[in-house]
């Protein structure tokens, strides 16, 4: 079950609007429709185009259109967010929060639409992008190699984190090189996997993080892999603490903001802007810090995008823009 958000105020952090424009109506119909789902934005003007209309036309709802204009047309886009992940997408019966939770409600604000929120696991998330059933998605990816054949990753990033193994402190495991032949268990889909293969752990996939975390703690695994991000909250409990502690630590890695490949240009543009105003405006270190995560990915971002050299002609400069994680290097 989705829920939807209703457009808040503009925070005063964002740019200026510039002097309204007449708007000349003509008694179009279409027209009428396109400025009702654009709204303010639309209807003043802002002093960069693409977040209006990419192209400055004005263009009838009923006409081709990218996924953009059609957005901004039906006045909505559904995002996928994470419903199990602490700290950065819990679902509590209808209601969704967490970090990418606010991130996907700022990009909605910015665009004018409102945010309808779709429940999406690590192994259907790129399932429901391709198939339409979503928008974009929010939804702790990691931005690898592989996957930007599939999908179109928005940059900059809007967060990063490393790959954590975590055991019991009575295991003698202290680096990457004795996995040989020791099970590992990972979750299905995680991006570190292929770096267990090459390692020839022996590999047990779980689609769920919290029965992985059941089968550490009853002794069914003895080692388990995960983003840090996620293992921190089972850290701060003193009686998990007591008995595992971090084995090893690697796989450092960019979360990129996913959208298909196919008619986004100018949804593109628009989220890359946002993400590094909001990076530039520390919004997403505050977001971080309101859900008590790690922001020191968060502080670079903003330091690096807050000089004009990371800006040309009021966009994002792609030269500041971070790579992808490489997992097709065999080490």
């Amino acid at each position: 079950m989705a829920e939807l958000f209703a457009l808040q105020p503009q925070r005063p952090w964002l740019p200026r609007l510039s002097r309204p424009r007449r708007v000349a109506w003509g008694g179009a119909l279409a027209t009428v429709l396109l400025l009702a789902a654009m709204g303010e934005v639309a209807a003043q003007g802002t002093n960069d185009d693409r977040l209006r209309r990419i192209d400055g036309r004005s263009i009838g709802c009923s006409q081709k259109q990218d996924v953009l204009d059609r957005i901004r047309c039906q006045g909505s886009m559904r995002v996928g967010v994470r419903g199990n992940y602490p700290g950065f997408g819990v679902r509590t019966g209808v209601a969704f929060t967490g970090y990418d939770v606010a991130v996907a409600k700022l990009i909605g604000e910015r665009l004018g639409v409102a945010v309808e929120l779709v429940e999406v696991t690590s192994q259907d998330r790129i399932r429901k992008l391709a198939s339409g059933r979503v928008d974009m998605i929010v939804a702790t990816m990691a931005h690898t190699v592989t996957r930007q054949r599939e999908i179109r990753v928005v940059r900059p990033h809007y967060y990063s984190t490393y790959t954590v193994m975590v055991g019991a402190k009575t295991s003698a495991l202290q680096t990457e090189n004795e996995l040989a032949g020791q099970q590992v268990c990972a979750p299905l889909g995680h991006f570190s996997n292929l770096r267990l293969t090459e390692l020839r752990a022996s590999v047990s996939l779980y689609n769920n993080s919290a029965r992985m975390m059941d089968a550490l703690i009853s002794g069914v695994c003895r080692l388990v892999l995960h983003d840090a991000t996620f293992l921190r909250a089972y850290m701060h409990e003193p009686e998990f603490a007591r008995r595992f502690e971090e084995k090893v630590r690697f796989d450092s890695a960019p979360w990129g903001i996913a959208i298909a490949h196919e008619d986004t240009d100018g949804l593109y543009q628009a989220v890359s802007k946002i993400i590094a105003e909001a990076h530039r405006a520390s919004r997403l270190t505050e977001f971080a810090e309101a859900y008590g995560l790690e922001t020191a990915f968060l502080r670079e971002q903003q330091a690096d995008w807050s000089v004009p050299e990371c800006w040309r002609d009021g966009a994002p400069a792609e030269p500041c823009f971070l790579p992808p994680y490489e997992d097709e290097v065999i080490r």
